[in-house]
């Protein structure tokens, strides 16, 4: 099934909006407040401090403050900050600036922890128990999402010299581009990495080559009886129908996952 973005939007918004805090609720409200400051520190790399003034209402003298972290913003003022930052839609502009560094073999971690932050902040990952991602193309994502929801990280491998000493593999073909004959592909995760009834999440930064992560959802689902993979979670696409694709096979195959497209949301 697809996830509701109007969903996902609420979830945020109720947890902005909420105001009778519990110890946890007290803890999460700290975080969204220095996540806040990740986000400013990654947003000063594609604007300047005038435009973050005139954007959030605030001073530069006082964002200055933020951004070095000599102070934190209070839950007020991190919730107008994030409310904006998705209105304006600035997380796509930090998406593509990640891709231009990406390129040129150089990451700002402000940029993934918010959007590891981000996520964690809009989807419930309580009742799981790993995330997998592919390893090194989905590391960063799957790093710093693990980091976030405090949940155990699991790499997955495409390319045979990486394969752990034991492992699981599944063998799966691709149509070639340039002749007729199938190209042989596998994956392969450490054995005795899942057992019976963990959940599980697929995390991915760029949804490009399906078949990868449709095979990665193929052998967990074989490996172990009742594994349920919960969400397979992007960041963004190559096109809106590639994710469309996706998401029916993703169907066809575990029912009880949700698969999500942060860049749409």
């Amino acid at each position: 099934m697809t996830y509701n973005s109007n969903s996902l939007n609420s979830t945020l918004t109720s947890l902005m909006d909420e105001t009778d805090y519990s110890f946890d609720d007290k803890l999460i409200n700290y975080e969204l407040r220095l996540t806040t400051v990740h986000l400013l520190r990654a947003l000063k790399s594609i604007m300047s401090y005038n435009e973050l003034s005139k954007l959030f209402n605030i001073n530069i003298s006082l964002l200055c403050r933020y951004i070095k972290g000599q102070v934190i913003p209070s839950l007020e003022v991190a919730r107008n900050i994030i409310n904006i930052a998705m209105q304006e839609k600035l997380f796509i502009k930090l998406l593509h600036k990640n891709y231009e560094e990406s390129s040129s073999n150089s990451i700002n971690p402000d940029i993934f922890y918010f959007i590891s932050a981000y996520v964690a902040y809009l989807i419930n990952f309580s009742s799981i128990d790993k995330i997998v991602c592919f390893f090194p193309k989905d590391a960063m994502f799957g790093y710093s999402l693990s980091l976030n929801i405090g949940k155990k990280l699991l790499f997955a491998y495409n390319e045979r010299s990486l394969f752990p000493e034991k492992y699981y593999e599944h063998v799966y073909y691709i149509r070639s581009q340039i002749g007729y004959e199938d190209l042989k592909r596998s994956v392969a995760i450490p054995k005795n990495s899942i057992k019976n009834s963990d959940r599980l999440v697929i995390a991915g930064f760029y949804l490009e080559n399906i078949e990868d992560y449709i095979n990665l959802l193929i052998l967990l689902k074989k490996v172990k009886l009742k594994v349920e993979v919960k969400y397979c979670i992007f960041i963004s696409t190559i096109s809106k129908k590639l994710y469309e694709i996706f998401t029916e096979k993703v169907k066809n195959i575990a029912e009880e996952c949700t698969t999500i497209l942060v860049s749409a949301l």
